[in-house]
């Protein structure tokens, strides 16, 4: 059974979040799995819902403008610090972006895949609208079959 690490990057968009939250709480997963939100110098009402969610769901909250005060964008600080920990626990690292919606067996899926593949290197799922169509950037996407794809 695998570890995992999932982290959410946050910039005030409260509401795509919490869907994203949600579906990923509410997951099926059978690994043992960490769940961490990185607010990116939201607003204030955005930072103390987010704290309200954590306190509700169990997932990690960290405010980035507790550690830097480098101005957002601080994606790579979130994944040098994703990156860090994922590798001291041996874990694998997913990001789901604020506004993705997952689905219940998502996440096991691509768990699933990494443990049948030897040495994998990255495993991602494409994003698709709530009408099932590939959304951009992912449109090259639409001439492959659904599964597990060597490139």
């Amino acid at each position: 059974m695998s570890k995992l690490h999932i982290i959410t990057p946050v910039k005030d968009s409260l509401e795509t979040t919490r869907r994203t939250i949600d579906g990923i709480m509410s997951s099926e997963i059978d690994a043992n799995f960490s769940y961490t939100i990185y607010n990116d110098f939201s607003s204030d009402e955005t930072t103390q819902q987010l704290t309200n969610e954590s306190e509700k769901q169990g997932f990690s909250l960290v405010n980035l403008k507790d550690i830097t005060s480098h101005a957002s964008p601080n994606y790579l600080l979130i994944l040098q610090a994703a990156q860090k920990k994922a590798i001291a626990e041996n874990a694998h690292l997913l990001i789901v972006e604020s506004d993705v919606i997952v689905e219940k067996n998502t996440i096991q899926k691509m768990v699933d895949s990494v443990d049948r593949l030897q040495n994998p290197g990255m495993i991602a799922a494409v994003t698709t609208s709530e009408d099932g169509n590939i959304n951009f950037p992912y449109l090259y996407a639409q001439k492959f079959n659904s599964g597990i794809i060597e490139i």
